[in-house]
C-alpha cells in the first residue's frame, strides 16, 4: 500500500485533525491526466497537492485522508507491504488489525492501528491497482482511535470508489525530452562533484563522485556511479572508495508537475529523476547534470 507517514506531511495529527476555513472553494473532481487518474473529495473535504500526492482535511471532522500513488502493480505486493506495516521515525508505527478484506476487483482494504507521531491513532487504508498497468494508488483516512468510527471507513471507500484509471495524457514537455534523449547515436547524462580543502596544521580531506547515466534510442541505458575519499594528517592517512553500475530499460513518465527519467534496471531496482532545465542547466532531482552528444556521447548502435 505504500503510505509513508513523513513529518514534512503530518507534523502532529493533534495540529492537523481540523482543517482551518482559508481554503477557497475547491472542485471536488480531482483529475490528473499525466498520471491518468481521476478522483473525487469527499463532501466538505479541502485537499492540497504535495510532492507525495494530495492530503485532505475537514473544517469540522477530525481527521486526515491521504491520497498517493503506489509502486505495486499487483494484488501479491500490495498485501506485502500491507503485512509490513507501516514503521517510522518520531513515534509513528501502525500495523494491520485484523485481516486484509477485496475492495472491487483491484484494491484490497484494512484496518490499522498504532502510533502517529507518539498518538494513540487508527487508520483505514485501501490499495488499488492500475487497471491500465501504471502505478497502482493508495488511499489512507486517519484519526484518534477515540474517535475513530465506520464513518470514517465509509468516507474514505467513497474516494476508492471514484477513481477512474485510463491511459495518460503525454504533456509535450515529456515528448520533447523523450526526443531529445533519443538522439541518433544516444544521450549521455554526467554528474560530477569534489570537494577537498586543507586546515590549519597543513593536513587535507576531500572527496569526489560521479554519476554517468547512458540513454540509448532503443529505450536502453548503461549507468555506472563512483565515489572515493581521502584524507591525510600527521596521525596517518585514510582512504575509501565505492562503486556501482548497471543497465536495463528507460522510460519517461509525467509525475503532475515535470517530466520523470525512470531506469528501470534489470535486477528490478528502480531509479527516477524529476526532470528540470534551469538557467540553461539539465537539473535530475535538483542537481546539474552534462548532457553530451555524439563523440562524447555513449556510443550506442
Amino acid at each position: 500500500m505504500n503510505i509513508q507517514i513523513t513529518r514534512r506531511v503530518l507534523l502532529s495529527l493533534s495540529a492537523l485533525l481540523l482543517f482551518n476555513n482559508a481554503f477557497a472553494q475547491q472542485p471536488r473532481l480531482i483529475r490528473e491526466a499525466g498520471l491518468g487518474v481521476e478522483f473525487s473529495a469527499p463532501e466538505g473535504w479541502q485537499y492540497q497537492k504535495n510532492e507525495m500526492g494530495y492530503v485532505m482535511g475537514h473544517n469540522s471532522i477530525a481527521g486526515v485522508i491521504l491520497v498517493t500513488s503506489s509502486p505495486y502493480t499487483t494484488l501479491a505486493e500490495m498485501k506485502q507491504a500491507a503485512y509490513e506495516g507501516i514503521d517510522e521515525e518520531a513515534g509513528t508505527s501502525l500495523q494491520l488489525k485484523g485481516e486484509l478484506i477485496p475492495f472491487g476487483d483491484n484494491g484490497i482494504a484494512g484496518n490499522f492501528a498504532g502510533t502517529l507521531n507518539w498518538e494513540q491513532a487508527t487508520a483505514y487504508i485501501i490499495g488499488l491497482t492500475n487497471p491500465a498497468g501504471g502505478e497502482g494508488v493508495s488511499c489512507m483516512i486517519i484519526t484518534t482511535s477515540a474517535l475513530f468510527d465506520d464513518s470514517y471507513i465509509s468516507t474514505i471507500e467513497a474516494v476508492a470508489n471514484s477513481f477512474k484509471f485510463f491511459e495518460p495524457e503525454v504533456p509535450d514537455a515529456v515528448k520533447e525530452w523523450d526526443d531529445w534523449f533519443k538522439t541518433p547515436g544516444g544521450c549521455r547524462l554526467k554528474y560530477l562533484t569534489s570537494s577537498g580543502g586543507s586546515d590549519y596544521g597543513g593536513g587535507y580531506s576531500g572527496g569526489s563522485s560521479e554519476e554517468t547515466i547512458d540513454l540509448c534510442p532503443n529505450g536502453t541505458f548503461g549507468f555506472s556511479s563512483s565515489s572515493s575519499y581521502s584524507s591525510s594528517f600527521d596521525a596517518g592517512s585514510a582512504y575509501a572508495s565505492d562503486s556501482d553500475g548497471g543497465q536495463g530499460n528507460w522510460t519517461l513518465k509525467f509525475n503532475g508537475t515535470n517530466p520523470v527519467l525512470v531506469l528501470n534496471f534489470n535486477d528490478g531496482s528502480i531509479n527516477e529523476y524529476e526532470l528540470t532545465y534551469e538557467d540553461s542547466k539539465t537539473r535530475l532531482n535538483g542537481s546539474r547534470y552534462f548532457v553530451l552528444f555524439n563523440d562524447e556521447g555513449p556510443g550506442c548502435y
